[in-house]
């Protein structure tokens, strides 16, 4: 890992960067003060949710009034697989998101390469194995 001073930034770049650093840490402790209301949240049943956007269209009204709304679909709805074949055997490449180290500024390390299957059966593992 390089620190900032093998990175080729001046000290001057190293001590804004610092600032920038020490006032990112207080805004944090801001918007974790501030009271934020929760979204409505909506729970359509499986005949409410056949359209999705015609229930989405539906709901409109809450989403302009609040800016953002909550909608969980029912527990049976099985969304349909829109991606054929090629696509699903298709192999892609992922990332490690080192997400407590974000405010260094490292890239995220390669991680493993998946097909849509492979990868499905992994975070499957991986969520029955952390969320019970």
């Amino acid at each position: 890992m390089k620190s900032a001073l093998d990175s080729g930034m001046t000290p001057a770049e190293i001590k804004m960067m610092q600032v920038a650093m020490e006032r990112s840490k207080l805004d944090k402790v801001r918007v974790s003060d501030a009271e934020v209301p929760e979204a409505p949240c909506f729970t359509p049943t499986l005949e409410e949710w056949q359209d999705p956007m015609q229930y989405i269209r539906s709901i409109s009204k809450a989403g302009y009034e609040h800016g953002i709304v909550r909608i969980i679909p029912p527990e049976a709805w099985d969304p349909p697989c829109g991606l054929t074949p090629s696509v699903i055997a298709r192999r892609f490449s992922t990332r490690r998101q080192a997400v407590h180290s974000l405010q260094q500024g490292l890239p995220f390390p390669d991680g493993q390469d998946y097909s849509l299957l492979e990868y499905r059966a992994m975070a499957n593992k991986f969520k029955a194995s952390h969320f019970p």
